[in-house]
């Protein structure tokens, strides 16, 4: 079967590979930046933006441009050896089961592996076509074991990292006399830390694009201590000199400032700016009740409308609507997503959970907002360059072979377009339905604060890299789970963890496998014979279109043929041909043939005889016995041709031909399997 001409199973393929990346950002990314959101480190919108660019600039630019077909060697790939269209179709088919879960999983807020989702749909799909056996299932390169291991590795190993981070923070900063002092102190010490961790992050698993570890360990360690000393210098020059103006002399200063923070003077107090924009409605007279005599020892005071006035509030209020309005109209879809409420979301609901949290200085925490947002960002940075694959991988697959028809190697060179589409999709998947993990895993699992989240994001990258160099399996969204939760837990009150919605997401967890792989394996049972049939019978069409066409030059060409072999149309014989061999290796069925020949089939043994000539064996052995599709053409390399019969000087010649040097490895479920069509020649 030419699979490079089924343009529909690459069509729907493309369509449900960008489903799937939309599942990753929505899932996967959203975790990534759910903790700097929920500690009001980072507002929803500001989240999504930085995320854009640092999931696509990851993807296209540090992403590897090559892809595994199979992904992790979880099934044979040999298996699969001249079966491309059942390979095309299974890829197109696990998109389809890990898409629909991860789309799933993420409308009920339920943080899941999206590598595991794919994985899950690709077991589903090498069961669906070979059974068990395919699938690797033992401990040994990354089997199922392997993955079932990891719902309890990861989140115990980011756990116990993350209580150790957030420990240092809080007894060396938190719960010191002058926590805001102990803290500028130690701000530089956690800045090195923080980058030295993110650069290990990204040369040894985020940037398989740039391929850094080919440099040997001694330079890349200098290179990650050089970098991180320029991060200390950075903080005790531009960002401890910022953040102080922001917090003691609460002036009104950006993330941009920061740079040119000795070149900017001195930026008006927030109080004042906002005192500058209100209305001054009326002045009190405040009396001196003190004073027996109320003599007039009394004060004016000015009382200020932080709101304005009635008139101006109106037309601002009526402005908005019409934005709203206007917003709606042009794309609502996306506003919706980024204007929901995250670190304040059913506050309410969870009052009793948050009380039970430790709540330290505020000005000390502000501290850690921007290494927080700074591990976000790199974190999603290294994700993007390293987790598209789960949807790029697939694609390509199916995208060579509808190209070249040809059987893929395990890996596949990744065209641009393919990157630029995916990282696209995972982009939109966040700002537009992302929302719904990151509430689940902010303030819902436990109060975070700029120190809790700081903490848990830095333990998964510190975990992930460590785990992936000694080639244990763990998951990005599993430690992010497991290091909030133990930082919970360092409240020293189990009051403070959501034990509820850790359950549904342990269980979670545990579904991927099956679900996906459900999904995906069902899919392929009811849409490959439905594939394999629309094709079969657009390609007799086609045949039947230029047999049409041809039939005069046959006829015409059958005349001049050699006329000094005589024919004997008296006789009768047939055509025999077995085609049930997957079921007994006697039952066959039987054509008339116009011609003097007969062709009969006994367990893989072929029989060609007529009237003047003795019979002649010919042996063809096949590599399993569903059935083949068998066309016959005289003369020339027929499509899909498996034999071409010559009659020539009263002698009957069998070549073996094939269309692509392997026709063996077109295989039919038996009931597509066609009579032999045997042409006079």
């Amino acid at each position: 079967m030419e699979s490079y001409s089924l343009t529909v199973v690459f069509i729907i393929g493309l369509i449900f590979a960008f489903m799937d990346a939309f599942g990753i950002g929505a899932n996967d990314v959203a975790n990534s930046f759910s903790t700097s959101v929920a500690s009001k480190s980072l507002t929803l919108k500001q989240a999504c933006v930085i995320a854009i660019f640092t999931e696509f600039l990851g993807a296209f630019l540090l992403g590897s441009h090559t892809a595994k077909t199979i992904r992790d060697g979880i099934v044979d790939l040999n298996k699969f050896q001249g079966k491309q269209d059942a390979l095309m179709i299974g890829m197109m088919c696990a998109l389809i089961g890990s898409s629909t879960w991860v789309l799933t999983a993420s409308k009920l807020g339920l943080p899941v592996s999206t590598t595991h989702s794919i994985i899950g749909a690709t077991i589903g799909i090498g069961i669906a076509i070979h059974g068990v056996g395919v699938v690797n299932w033992g401990w040994a390169n990354k089997g199922v074991l392997q993955i079932i291991t990891s719902w309890f590795l990861s989140p115990l190993v980011a756990g116990i990292v993350g209580a150790i981070i957030y420990c240092s923070v809080k007894y060396l900063v938190l719960k010191r006399k002058t926590p805001f002092k102990n803290g500028l102190r130690f701000i530089p010490v956690y800045f090195f830390i923080t980058v030295s961790i993110i650069v290990f992050f990204i040369v040894y698993k985020g940037s398989p694009g740039i391929n850094l570890t080919s440099l040997g360990f001694p330079i890349i360690l200098a290179i990650t201590l050089g970098i991180a000393f320029i991060a200390v210098l950075f903080a005790i020059f531009f960002y401890i000199p910022w953040v102080k103006r922001i917090i003691i002399n609460h002036e009104d200063l950006k993330f941009y400032h920061i740079p040119f923070i000795h070149f900017i003077g001195e930026r008006k107090h927030l109080s004042e700016k906002t005192l500058e924009s209100a209305i001054p409605e009326s002045k009190i007279d405040i009396v001196d009740l003190k004073k027996d005599n109320f003599d007039s020892n009394h004060t004016d005071i000015t009382v200020y409308s932080i709101k304005g006035n009635s008139d101006k509030l109106e037309k601002e209020q009526s402005k908005n609507e019409e934005n709203k309005g206007f917003s709606k109209k042009l794309g609502g879809i996306f506003s919706h997503g980024m204007n929901q409420e995250i670190a304040d979301y059913k506050n309410d609901e969870y009052k009793e959970m948050h009380n039970a949290a430790i709540k330290y200085d505020d000005d000390t925490e502000e501290l850690y907002s921007f290494l927080q947002v700074l591990t976000a960002s790199f974190a999603s940075f290294a994700h993007g360059s390293n987790d598209v694959a789960n949807a790029v991988g697939p694609l390509t697959t199916i995208y060579y072979i509808w190209r070249t028809g040809l059987n893929p190697d395990s890996s596949l060179s990744i065209p641009n377009w393919i990157l630029i589409l995916c990282a696209a999709a995972i982009d939109l998947g966040l700002i537009t339905y992302g929302y719904h993990v990151m509430r689940s895993l902010g303030n819902k699992i436990t109060l975070l604060t700029p120190t809790r989240g700081f903490s848990s994001e830095l333990s998964a990258c510190l975990t992930v890299l460590t785990c992936s160099r000694l080639s244990l399996p763990v998951s990005t969204t599993h430690c992010i789970t497991g290091s909030t939760t133990a930082i919970g837990l360092c409240n020293g009150n189990l009051k403070s963890v959501n034990w509820k919605l850790l359950l549904f997401c342990g269980f979670s967890w545990m579904l991927t496998l099956p679900i996906a792989g459900l999904i995906a394996g069902i899919t392929f049972k009811l849409l490959y014979p439905i594939f394999i049939h629309l094709y079969i019978t657009a390609k007799n069409i086609c045949r039947e279109i230029e047999d049409n066409t041809k039939e005069e030059e046959e006829e015409e060409e059958e005349e001049n043929r050699n006329s000094t072999v005589s024919i004997n149309n008296s006789n009768t014989s047939t055509v025999n041909i077995k085609t049930t061999t997957v079921v007994s290796s006697t039952t066959t069925t039987s054509k008339t043939n116009p011609n003097n020949f007969s062709l009969e089939m006994n367990d893989n043994e072929y029989i060609i005889s007529d009237s003047l000539t003795k019979n002649l064996p010919f042996n063809i052995s096949y590599p399993d016995k569903t059935g083949y599709y068998l066309y016959i053409k005289d003369g020339e390399t027929a499509f899909d041709s498996v034999l071409v019969i010559l009659y020539d000087n009263a002698e009957i010649k069998i070549c073996e031909i094939s269309a692509g040097d392997d026709y063996k490895s077109y295989s039919y479920p038996k009931e597509y399997m066609h009579p032999l069509n045997f042409k006079p020649i």
